[in-house]
Protein backbone atom coordinates (compact mmCIF):
# COMPACT_ATOMS: atom_id res chain seq x y z
CA UNK A 1 0.00 0.00 0.00
CA UNK A 2 1.00 3.29 -0.72
CA UNK A 3 0.84 5.62 2.58
CA UNK A 4 0.96 9.67 2.45
CA UNK A 5 0.92 12.53 3.82
CA UNK A 6 -1.13 15.68 2.42
CA UNK A 7 0.35 19.35 2.62
CA UNK A 8 -0.69 22.42 2.43
CA UNK A 9 2.16 24.55 0.21
CA UNK A 10 1.70 27.96 -1.80
CA UNK A 11 -2.20 27.35 -1.88
CA UNK A 12 -2.15 23.81 -3.11
CA UNK A 13 -2.45 20.80 -1.88
CA UNK A 14 0.56 18.67 -2.19
CA UNK A 15 0.20 14.72 -1.65
CA UNK A 16 3.38 13.25 -0.66
CA UNK A 17 3.26 10.04 -1.40
CA UNK A 18 6.13 7.16 0.37
CA UNK A 19 5.41 3.08 -1.62
CA UNK A 20 5.13 0.01 0.80
CA UNK A 21 8.35 -2.23 0.27
CA UNK A 22 6.48 -4.27 -1.83
CA UNK A 23 6.38 -1.45 -4.39
CA UNK A 24 10.01 -0.62 -5.22
CA UNK A 25 9.01 -0.61 -9.31
CA UNK A 26 7.44 2.98 -8.14
CA UNK A 27 10.57 4.47 -6.45
CA UNK A 28 11.83 6.02 -9.51
CA UNK A 29 8.31 6.94 -10.58
CA UNK A 30 7.79 9.02 -7.15
CA UNK A 31 11.08 10.61 -7.03
CA UNK A 32 11.59 11.92 -10.23
CA UNK A 33 11.45 15.87 -11.51
CA UNK A 34 11.60 17.54 -14.07
CA UNK A 35 12.98 20.28 -12.97
CA UNK A 36 12.81 21.47 -9.95
CA UNK A 37 9.23 20.46 -10.31
CA UNK A 38 8.46 16.49 -8.56
CA UNK A 39 6.71 14.61 -11.11
CA UNK A 40 5.78 11.01 -11.56
CA UNK A 41 4.74 9.24 -14.55
CA UNK A 42 1.05 9.01 -15.41
CA UNK A 43 1.35 5.61 -15.43
CA UNK A 44 1.98 5.11 -12.25
CA UNK A 45 -0.19 7.87 -10.98
CA UNK A 46 -3.14 6.26 -12.56
CA UNK A 47 -1.74 2.76 -10.84
CA UNK A 48 -1.74 4.93 -7.10
CA UNK A 49 -5.01 6.65 -7.43
CA UNK A 50 -6.42 3.01 -8.28
CA UNK A 51 -4.84 1.04 -5.79
CA UNK A 52 -6.44 3.66 -3.60
CA UNK A 53 -9.51 2.95 -4.64
CA UNK A 54 -11.22 6.37 -3.24
CA UNK A 55 -14.20 8.02 -5.11
CA UNK A 56 -12.18 10.86 -5.50
CA UNK A 57 -9.11 9.38 -7.27
CA UNK A 58 -11.16 7.27 -9.06
CA UNK A 59 -13.19 10.69 -10.28
CA UNK A 60 -9.51 12.18 -11.01
CA UNK A 61 -8.95 9.48 -13.52
CA UNK A 62 -11.99 9.75 -15.12
CA UNK A 63 -11.40 13.20 -15.55
CA UNK A 64 -7.63 13.02 -16.68
CA UNK A 65 -9.09 10.65 -19.35
CA UNK A 66 -11.79 12.78 -20.18
CA UNK A 67 -9.11 15.36 -21.10
CA UNK A 68 -7.06 13.27 -23.23
CA UNK A 69 -4.40 13.22 -21.02
CA UNK A 70 -3.85 9.27 -20.88
CA UNK A 71 -1.63 7.12 -23.40
CA UNK A 72 -3.95 4.19 -22.57
CA UNK A 73 -1.94 1.31 -24.06
CA UNK A 74 0.89 2.89 -22.23
CA UNK A 75 -1.31 2.45 -18.92
CA UNK A 76 -2.88 -0.55 -19.74
CA UNK A 77 0.85 -2.09 -19.98
CA UNK A 78 1.96 -0.67 -16.82
CA UNK A 79 -1.03 -1.74 -15.37
CA UNK A 80 -0.60 -5.05 -16.98
CA UNK A 81 3.01 -5.70 -15.31
CA UNK A 82 2.54 -4.44 -12.18
CA UNK A 83 -1.31 -5.61 -11.36
CA UNK A 84 -3.22 -6.85 -13.66
CA UNK A 85 -6.13 -6.92 -11.60
CA UNK A 86 -6.32 -3.21 -12.12
CA UNK A 87 -7.16 -3.25 -15.60
CA UNK A 88 -10.40 -4.07 -15.57
CA UNK A 89 -11.18 -1.08 -13.05
CA UNK A 90 -9.11 0.88 -15.28
CA UNK A 91 -11.40 0.09 -18.62
CA UNK A 92 -14.46 0.71 -16.51
CA UNK A 93 -13.22 4.41 -15.51
CA UNK A 94 -12.44 4.13 -19.29
CA UNK A 95 -15.75 3.54 -20.35
CA UNK A 96 -17.16 6.10 -18.02
CA UNK A 97 -15.29 8.73 -18.99
CA UNK A 98 -16.66 7.98 -22.52
CA UNK A 99 -20.27 8.18 -21.30
CA UNK A 100 -19.94 11.74 -19.54
CA UNK A 101 -17.96 13.11 -22.50
CA UNK A 102 -20.70 12.32 -24.94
Amino acid sequence: EVSGKTVYFQGVDVDLLFPSPDQDFLDDAIHRAVGAVPTIPIDALIYMKLRAGRARDQGDVVELLKRGHVPVAKVIAYLTEHMPDFVEDFESLREQSKLERD
